[in-house]
């Protein structure tokens, strides 16, 4: 082998239907760190047509499905508005990054314990 094996996983939540997965997680990052919903899309997407529909579109879709509000906003205007997240997004996201870390890290060792015998090989 040329290139180290490895794997992947991605973690998406269901309720019936998916409802949280990584773009989720990634835009409320965003929104925590720029104020504003606009401004998340922006930094994650690059078609700036879509941009706001999308990423309006995914919260009220997660919010909906997980019987929560993400997202606190304000309309523009003079202060210009913005966004934030609500304690339960917080917690949510939170939750979500650590179960994350820790599938990543059992997924670690599964792989090594299962596949660590190829380790070394050309």
């Amino acid at each position: 082998m040329e290139e180290k094996l490895s794997y992947r996983n991605t973690v998406r939540l269901f309720a019936g239907e998916k409802c949280f997965g990584p773009g989720v997680a990634q835009l409320l990052r965003h929104v925590q760190e720029f104020h504003s919903l606009r401004s998340a899309a922006k930094a994650q997407m690059t078609s700036s047509a879509s941009q706001p529909v999308w990423a309006w579109t995914i919260v009220k879709s997660s919010e909906r499905i997980l019987g929560v509000q993400l997202l606190n906003t304000s309309v523009g205007g003079r202060s210009g508005g913005g966004a934030q997240l609500t304690e339960e997004a917080v917690l949510l996201l939170e939750a979500y990054t650590a179960f994350c870390a820790d599938l990543h890290a059992a997924g670690d060792a599964l792989f090594a314990q299962h596949f660590g015998y190829l380790e070394g090989r050309s």
